[in-house]
């Protein structure tokens, strides 16, 4: 079976990542998964947010951890002989053009954290490539792709909800 995994918050655990090092730079308390979902929970304009992901977007793509548990269940969900592929739209600037740089530096933190997988694919439009690979599962956490992906394919979906369990959405 094909298995398709997103990285940001589904292996990396990003919203963990940013609330810590917001709330350093900031000097306030963040509620990173309120203001993810509703942009509110921190009193800072969406302008400074802007520049704060900047400054820090590089250093995230090297130095984020991984959730709890994600390393073994891929390697066990490999060794029942799936094939497991990486789709993330990381890589693309907001013009659409690719960012070789952060392919790199995602490929290099993949290695570095463990991570096993039969191909990665940088990608603006999921819903192709689960078709075209004949993705089963796929572990995604964007609400609109999850939607999408529900509407147009037969693929079952794992969500990564954001208070860090997990849910199975067919």
């Amino acid at each position: 079976m094909n298995i398709g995994i997103e990285i940001d918050d589904v292996i990396a655990n990003k919203i963990g990542y940013y609330q810590e090092l917001g709330e350093s730079y900031f000097g306030v308390n963040m509620d990173m998964k309120n203001f993810l979902i509703n942009q509110k929970g921190f009193d800072v304009t969406p302008e400074c947010f802007e520049v704060f992901s900047a400054l820090f977007d590089t250093a995230y793509y090297n130095a984020v951890n991984v959730y709890s548990g994600v390393v073994n269940w891929i390697k066990k969900a490999k060794g029942a002989g799936n094939s497991i592929y990486i789709v993330t739209s990381r890589g693309f600037k907001e013009d659409g053009t690719s960012d070789s740089d952060t392919r790199v530096m995602t490929v290099n933190w993949l290695e570095k954290n463990n991570i096993i997988y039969d191909g990665i694919f940088f990608t603006q439009n999921k819903i192709e490539l689960v078709r075209n690979l004949g993705i089963a599962f796929m572990c995604e956490n964007n609400p609109t792709v999850i939607s999408e992906l529900l509407n147009v394919t037969d693929c079952d979906i794992i969500v990564k909800i954001l208070s860090g369990s997990t849910g199975k959405n067919a």
